[in-house]
Parts: C-alpha cells; sequence; structure tokens
C-alpha cells in the first residue's frame, strides 16, 4: 500500500486538480502484523501517512514525514493549492459493514418503542400479522432513514433481511428494494428474502418462489 514520493508526484500530475480534492495528512494506516513465537498475532503494526483524495477516493499515499520541514517540503512540491487536513495520527479503517439487519420493518424515524416479547414464537408470528400492516404504509421511508443512520456512523453496506410472508406479500421487499436504489450511488447491499412466519407454518413457499425471481441474493429463514 505505501507509495514513495516520486509515485504520488506521477499519480498527482495526471489528477485533475478539483474542488473535491484535498490532502489527508499525518494519518495512521495499519501496515503489517506482529507475531509471537508460535506465529499466532499478538499486535497490528501502524504508520503515519498523507492521503490524496480525489473524487472522494484515495489517488495516491506517501508517508508522513515526522520532521516539519521534510513535510513541507512535500507539501509544496506535490500538494500545492491543496487544501491538508491533519487527522493528527487518527486510525483510518475500512467503512463498516452491517451483516442482518431488517430495515423493512423498523421503528426508526417514529417514536422509540421497546421490542415487545409475548413469550413464543407463535405469539409473535401473531403479533407481526397485527403489526406488519401498521408499518408498510411508511415502510420505504423508514428504511430510508435506517441506511442514513448506517451511513453516519461509516456502515456502507448492509446485508438486509426481508420479510416475505401472507400478510405483508412482497411489499416489504419492494419497498426496501425501493429504499436502497436511492441510494445506490453511496451505499452497498445484498437481500435475503426472509420466511419469518415459518416456510410452511405459514405456508409462504409460492411467494419465496416469487421473491427468488426479484433482485435478492439469498434465501433465509426458518
Amino acid at each position: 500500500m505505501n507509495i514513495t514520493e516520486q509515485s504520488i508526484h506521477n499519480n498527482s500530475s495526471k489528477i485533475k486538480r478539483s474542488d473535491q480534492e484535498f490532502v489527508l495528512s499525518n494519518v495512521r494506516l495499519e501496515t503489517g502484523f506482529v507475531y509471537d513465537n508460535n506465529e499466532q498475532i499478538i499486535a497490528t503494526k501502524t504508520a503515519f501517512f498523507d492521503l490524496l483524495i480525489s473524487n472522494g477516493k484515495i489517488e495516491a499515499i506517501t508517508e508522513y514525514n515526522q520532521t516539519k520541514e521534510a513535510q513541507n517540503k512535500i507539501e509544496q512540491a506535490y500538494f500545492t493549492d491543496l487544501v491538508i487536513i491533519d487527522a493528527d495520527r487518527l486510525l483510518m479503517l475500512p467503512t463498516l459493514q452491517d451483516m442482518h439487519i431488517h430495515i423493512d420493518k423498523t421503528y426508526y424515524g417514529t417514536g422509540w418503542q421497546a421490542a415487545p416479547w409475548n413469550g413464543s414464537i407463535k405469539d409473535m408470528i401473531d403479533f407481526e400479522k397485527t403489526l406488519i400492516p401498521k408499518l408498510l404504509p411508511n415502510s420505504q421511508q423508514r428504511a430510508e432513514k435506517c441506511i442514513e443512520l448506517m451511513q453516519s456512523y461509516g456502515s456502507t453496506f448492509a446485508r438486509c433481511h426481508a420479510n416475505v410472508d401472507p400478510v405483508s406479500g412482497l411489499k416489504s421487499l419492494e419497498h426496501l428494494l425501493l429504499a436502497l436504489d436511492n441510494y445506490k450511488d453511496s451505499f452497498d447491499w445484498q437481500i435475503a428474502a426472509f420466511p419469518q412466519h415459518g416456510i410452511l407454518y405459514s405456508q409462504s413457499e409460492s411467494l419465496l418462489r416469487e421473491a427468488a425471481q426479484m433482485d435478492i441474493d439469498f434465501i433465509g429463514g426458518a
């Protein structure tokens, strides 16, 4: 991942300057691992770098110079006329991924409510039969608010489980697809069609077959 000063000079000379270009300086990046005598990882190695960001993408990386005079020379040579933001040695990590979330039937976006528990799985299925019709009319908007919440905390991917059941039919899935499509330029996803009420118990097999023809990635459930 480390790129030499000459490399950043070559790369940056090819990049068209724009308002969307800046330098994130003094950033801590992971560079490797520390192993014990049994070849088990016991620590992470880090070092400090400058990152040239252009239109939301890292275009080049160069080692951060601990000497202020040396750092000033690099900035003048390669980062002329660019805004330089000091990251103050904070650790930069990849964006987060939420690998199991149900944003098709969330309360989020309305007043907070505690998740109920009515005693058994069948009791919860009966509860959902009355809840989902109330959530469906605005389920797309609430899903979009959930996406924005995830993005605000650094998540750019989610594996979404969407209810497929006789109560909602394919509406929960359809609304979820509409919500995700509105964020396709900044958010990635996978969708699992989810027979929450049981495939055989709720006789959802035919609905799942229909869902399989839609833009989903998995079928999963109980």
